[in-house]
């Protein structure tokens, strides 16, 4: 497991390391890597080597900036959309702008070591270390099955009951939505990281970036989407549901 360290403070950087090292060798853990960095500009610079990075601990604050932390966290974004960010820090008072860019959790120093084996156990048997689960959708010829994290949203047509699903890599694939719902579809087709935000846009949850009661965005999706009012409830619910699950960690 290939893990990035970034912390001003030499002294809180080493404890996070030792920490997860003994999580290393409680669990024989024989891929476990290291990239640490005490400044923004090195790490930055290693982006092209860190596109893999299973996880990111990130301190927020630094004597340069109050959220050196989140500005990273938006070019790591960029770099690798699938990251993993866990930010560490000594003020509470960011916490809630960690989980509007959807960060796997929120730590204060000093970190416990029962949080940190929590996340990295967590990160080490996620299923996308394994083989991915996928989605089985309705083609023009036959099926398509997509991995759920290739999926960024799916959009449907009123032409010919038609649809398209976007992926995180810039290409979409047609699907046939004359035999299924668009309901239908998100219950039956989708796991619970999907949810529906417009009567035509159904979108992951685990790419949304930023979301308010009338539009969410998503990771490297340059549109913003509208909640419909018929769906804000559901959406908006399924959402916080979601984030409870990551900060339950």
């Amino acid at each position: 497991m290939k893990i990035v360290i970034f912390d001003d403070n030499a002294e809180d950087l080493k404890s996070l390391v030792r920490i997860i090292e003994r999580w290393g060798e409680q669990r024989n853990c024989k891929d476990l890597i290291f990239y640490t960095y005490e400044n923004i500009s090195s790490l930055k610079f290693s982006f092209p080597e860190t596109q893999f990075v299973d996880l990111f601990f990130l301190d927020i604050m630094t004597p340069e900036s109050s959220n050196a932390g989140f500005q990273l966290a938006e070019s790591i974004h960029i770099a690798n959309p699938n990251a993993n960010i866990v930010f560490t820090t000594n003020s509470p008072e960011y916490w809630s702008n960690a989980f509007e860019i959807f960060a796997l959790h929120y730590l204060m120093k000093p970190v416990r070591e029962d949080k940190v084996f929590k996340v990295l156990d967590y990160v080490y048997h996620s299923p996308s270390k394994k083989a991915s689960p996928a989605a089985i959708l309705p083609g023009n010829r036959q099926d398509l099955v997509i991995e759920f994290d290739q999926i960024l949203y799916i959009e449907a047509k009123t032409e010919k009951h038609q649809g398209f699903a976007h992926l995180t890599d810039g290409n979409t694939q047609e699907i046939n939505l004359s035999s299924v719902s668009f309901s239908g579809l998100l219950e039956n087709n989708l796991s619970d990281d999907f949810a529906q935000c417009h009567r035509s846009i159904i979108v992951n949850l685990n790419y949304v970036l930023k979301y308010d009661h009338h539009t969410v965005t998503l990771r490297h999706c340059s549109r913003e989407f509208n909640i419909g009012k018929n769906y804000r409830n559901a959406f908006l619910g399924r959402m916080i549901d979601h984030q409870k699950g990551l900060r339950s960690l």
